[in-house]
Parts: C-alpha cells; structure tokens; sequence
C-alpha cells in the first residue's frame, strides 16, 4: 500500500507540470476560439437579418469603381454616409471610388471590428445597412 501511495505521489510530482504547460497552452488556444465565435456569431446575426433588411447599397465596391461601370449611385450613397459619420472630408460626393473613400472605408471598418479591406462586400453592406440612409 505504500509503494502505490508512493507511485501516486511520485507520479503526481513528475505529471503536473506537464498538465500545468498544456492548460496555460491551451487557455489561449481556448481565447482565441471564443474571439472567433463571438465574430462568426455576429456574421450570423447580420445574414439573418439580410433578407428582412432593404439596404440601398447592393453592390460589392472597390478602388476604381463609380460612373465608369456602373457604381456611381452606390458609390456616391457610401461617400455620403461615410461623410455623415465623418470618416470621409471632401466637400461633396464624387461617385468615384478613390483613394481617399478607401481610406476612409478602412478606417470605419477598424473602428467597427471588421477586417480593413477598404472594399464594400455582403459583411459590410449589412453593417452599414442600419445606418445608410
């Protein structure tokens, strides 16, 4: 009965750092998981509620786009909410897509914890679509 008791401490002794280096590898593993739920879970929220939402901006934008292929309205609608919201200063819409609605686009994008692409797609019409007037 010794021995064992003996055994268990001693193995007890030799394992728990071993258990210890694999929960503190882990518990960030685990955050990391948990950051990437609460993002998916949002996504979700914003594609359910995609077909109950009439969002006036129903094109995917990109540097380079406006009049020239047919983006002008749309362009112009995101540089005048982007303005609104005073991420974007040009004294008035140009319906081109340049460098500096990019720049603006990326900016709000950072501020609301989507990835800085400076491009419009479903992710981010659907977020806008609450605020786009």
């Amino acid at each position: 009965m010794k021995k064992y008791l003996l055994s268990v401490i001693l193995l007890t002794l030799v394992f728990s750092p071993a258990l210890t280096y694999g929960a503190t590898n882990n518990s960030a593993l685990i955050a990391q998981l948990r950051a990437r739920v609460a993002d998916l879970q949002r996504q979700l929220v914003l594609l359910q509620n995609q077909s109950t939402i009439n969002c006036p901006l129903d094109k995917d934008l990109t540097l380079g786009d406006g009049h020239g292929n047919g983006l002008g309205a749309n362009v112009v609608l995101l540089q005048n909410w982007l303005r609104a919201s005073g991420y974007l200063n040009i004294p008035k819409p140009t319906g081109y897509f340049g460098p500096l609605t990019r720049s603006a686009l990326k900016h709000w994008q950072r501020d609301n914890n989507l990835t800085a692409t400076g491009k419009i797609s479903a992710g981010e019409r659907l977020a806008l679509c609450g605020q786009v007037n």
